[in-house]
C-alpha cells in the first residue's frame, strides 16, 4: 500500500478523528515493517540453566557467555562484530559523517598546567590523537618536551593513561595505564632526571589514587584474582598499601582496610605538606565517610571525621594542623568547614566556616596558605 492510498483513506474517514488516527498509525506501522529489511542474526546457542532464588525459579539461557575467553564465547563475538561491521558498510551517508566529525575534533587541546619540582606539566592531544600526550617545560613559555606518549603503547591507541602524580620534589612521576577500557589499573614510576623507567611495577589496582609520601606513595588494590577470571569475578577487600621505591609490590605495607565491609572502597589523599593523610570510604556511588591520620607521628591512628554515608565530603587542602572540608552535612547546597586537629583527640568536629547560602558553593581552593 502507498502512502497515496492512505491519504485517500484518511480523505474518506475525515468525520471519524479517532477512527482516522487508528487507521493512519496501524498502516504507516504495517508500511514501515514491509520495508525495513530482514536480518538473519548470528544464532546464540541456548542452555537450560536455572537459578532459584528465594523459591523462585529464574533461568539463565546464555550463562555460557560469561566465560569471555572460551572457544565459543570467542567466536559468538566475532560473528556478531561481522554482522554488525556488513551492517554499517552499507549506510551510504557513513562516510560524510566521519568526514564531518574528524573536522571538527580536529584541533589542539591542552589540560590545565601543574607545577612540580621548578617544572610546569601539562596534557595535550594534537587533535586526533587515541590518547593524551604528558608534556613539561622547564618554564613558561619554554619549548615543551614530552614525558609520556601512550599512543606508543599499542598499535592500536587502546592503552590509556588513566592518571598521573610527581613527587613535591619533582623527581619521580608515578602513573597508571589501563589497557583496552579496562577498570584494572599498572602503575609504573619514571625517574624524570633521567627519563628512565623504573623497575617499579605494582598490578591489580582499580579504583585507586597515587598519594605521594616521601620516597614512596599510597595507592589501594585488591587481592590477586584468580587465573582466567581477571575480567569476570566480583572484587572484594579493597585495601590501600604504601609502596617504597625500588621494592617489590610483595613487601608493600598495608595501611589500610575494612575487613567486616569487604565491598568497600578506599582510597588515599596525602596533603601538600605530607602532614596529613586522608583516606575517603565509600560503599557505593555517593557518599563519603572521611579518616583522618597524622604522618609527622607514625604511632597515630586514623580518625573518623563522620561515619555514615548521608553525605559527601572532601578535604581541599590544610594550613598547618587546620584542615579545611567542602561538605553537604546538615547543607543540601554544601558549606566549607574547617578542623583543628588536635594530637590527643579522638574524634574532631567541623566549626562552619562558610555556612550554607541560597546559592550552591561548587568549589574551594586553598592558595598561598
Amino acid at each position: 500500500m502507498t502512502i497515496i492510498a492512505i491519504l485517500q483513506l484518511i480523505k474518506v474517514l475525515n468525520n471519524n478523528l479517532h477512527m482516522k488516527q487508528t487507521l493512519v498509525l496501524s498502516l504507516l506501522a504495517f508500511l514501515i515493517a514491509c520495508r525495513s529489511p530482514q536480518f538473519n542474526y548470528p544464532d546464540t546457542r541456548k542452555v537450560d540453566t536455572v537459578d532459584v532464588y528465594f523459591g523462585t525459579k529464574v533461568p539463565d539461557p546464555y550463562r555460557w557467555l560469561e566465560d569471555p575467553s572460551s572457544a565459543e564465547t570467542r567466536a559468538w563475538i566475532d560473528s556478531q562484530n561481522e554482522f554488525t561491521a556488513n551492517y554499517l558498510k552499507q549506510i551510504t551517508f557513513r562516510d560524510t559523517i566521519k568526514a564531518r566529525l574528524t573536522k571538527v575534533w580536529n584541533y589542539e587541546r591542552f589540560g590545565t598546567p601543574e607545577k612540580k619540582g621548578g617544572k610546569y606539566y601539562f596534557l595535550k592531544n594534537n587533535g586526533l590523537q587515541n590518547q593524551d600526550v604528558l608534556y613539561v617545560m622547564d618554564s613558561i613559555g619554554a619549548q615543551p618536551h614530552i614525558v609520556i606518549d601512550p599512543n606508543l603503547f599499542s598499535h592500536d591507541g587502546t592503552v590509556a593513561l588513566t592518571q598521573y602524580n610527581i613527587s613535591e620534589d619533582g623527581k619521580y612521576l608515578a602513573y597508571a595505564l589501563s589497557k583496552a577500557g579496562s577498570d584494572w589499573n599498572e602503575i609504573f614510576v619514571k625517574d624524570l632526571t633521567t627519563g628512565e623507567d623504573l623497575a617499579d611495577h605494582l598490578e591489580w589496582v582499580k579504583f585507586s589514587s597515587i598519594a605521594w609520601h616521601k620516597k614512596g606513595f599510597y595507592y589501594s588494590r585488591y587481592p590477586r584474582p584468580q587465573a582466567g577470571q581477571q575480567l569476570t569475578s566480583q572484587n572484594y577487600n579493597h585495601k590501600v598499601f604504601y609502596h617504597s621505591l625500588g621494592k617489590p609490590q610483595e613487601s608493600d605495607i598495608l595501611i589500610f582496610e575494612d575487613a567486616g565491609h569487604p565491598d568497600r572502597s578506599f582510597t588515599a589523599d596525602v596533603t601538600y605538606d605530607e602532614k596529613f593523610m586522608i583516606i575517603y570510604e565509600s560503599a557505593s556511588t555517593y557518599g563519603t565517610i572521611v579518616h583522618i591520620k597524622n604522618l609527622e607521628f607514625p604511632g597515630k591512628k586514623f580518625i573518623p571525621i563522620n561515619d555514615t554515608f548521608d553525605n559527601e565530603m572532601v578535604v581541599i587542602g590544610n594550613s598547618g594542623y587546620t584542615l579545611y572540608l567542602l561538605t553537604n552535612e546538615n547543607a543540601p547546597g554544601y558549606k566549607l568547614v574547617k578542623l583543628n586537629y588536635d594530637l590527643k583527640a579522638d574524634k574532631i568536629v567541623p566549626e562552619d566556616l562558610i555556612p550554607e547560602d541560597k546559592h550552591v558553593l561548587e568549589q574551594a581552593l586553598l592558595s598561598g596558605d
